[in-house]
């Protein structure tokens, strides 16, 4: 009796040892298979990163930098009366820039649109603060009695008087005339004024010629007018 219960105890601690190996090698298999599907899905997951979408073929590093060349040698900037809002020189200088933070070319397009967007909201702002200005001078100019008249009605006479006398100082400077045409130096009162009185010099000279037939003030040097003129005002005040 004593043998046969030791018999059996021994074939049941054996069963027992048997069911304990089978359960840890199916827990060793499941988390293999787990383990294995896990690293899978990484693989996959950064596969996909690597693609491009829409079933693309990927980009080679040939196709890479074309794309950034292009980017940087064809750009080609929205203008503002003349004026580009973000130069190549820019956009050449920033190309190293974008590639070291790793922008692809679509994203640092996009960053380049920001500046441009900005910098035409600067750009606009300040065509309208010159805009303004222009237009604050003309009022000026049209309620001084001395340019425009008591009646207003020698305005557009002594403002055509001061284009010639501006022209005259300035003879065949083109760079200077376009400087006073398109900045508001030019229209300032002071300064529109202080042409009138070069133009109306001309126009006294050349109307002394015509009617005398001698031509001596309309030949005379603009310095020499303006000392002239000068001499005159001292005269008249009481100096000289």
């Amino acid at each position: 009796m004593t043998e046969q219960a030791t018999k059996a105890t021994d074939t049941s601690s054996g069963a027992a040892a048997d069911n304990s190996a089978n359960n840890q090698n199916t827990e060793e298999a499941n988390n293999a298979g787990t383990g294995t599907d896990a690293g899978t899905e990484a693989r996959a997951v950064a596969k996909a990163k690597e693609e491009p979408e829409g079933g693309q073929e990927r980009k080679t590093d040939v196709d890479i930098e074309t794309e950034w060349r292009e980017f940087s040698d064809k750009y080609i900037s929205e203008k503002i009366n003349d004026v580009e809002l973000i130069s190549k020189a820019d956009i050449k200088s920033f190309t190293p820039v974008a590639r070291e933070l790793g922008l692809n070319t679509a994203q640092a397009s996009k960053l380049v649109s920001f500046v441009q967007d900005v910098n035409r909201k600067v750009l606009e702002k300040q065509i309208d603060e010159f805009n303004g200005k222009l237009d604050k001078y003309e009022a000026d100019l049209r309620a001084d009695k001395d340019f425009s008249g008591a009646d207003g009605k020698k305005f557009d006479e002594n403002l055509k008087l001061s284009i010639v006398g501006m022209k005259k100082l300035l003879g065949d400077n083109a760079e200077a005339i376009k400087l006073m045409e398109n900045s508001e130096l030019g229209s300032h009162p002071a300064v529109v004024k202080g042409f009138l009185k070069i133009g109306l010099m001309e126009k006294e000279g050349a109307t002394l010629g015509a009617n005398t037939g001698i031509n001596n003030r309309s030949n005379m040097s603009v310095e020499q007018r303006l000392e002239e003129y000068h001499n005159e005002e001292l005269k008249k005040n009481g100096y000289i």
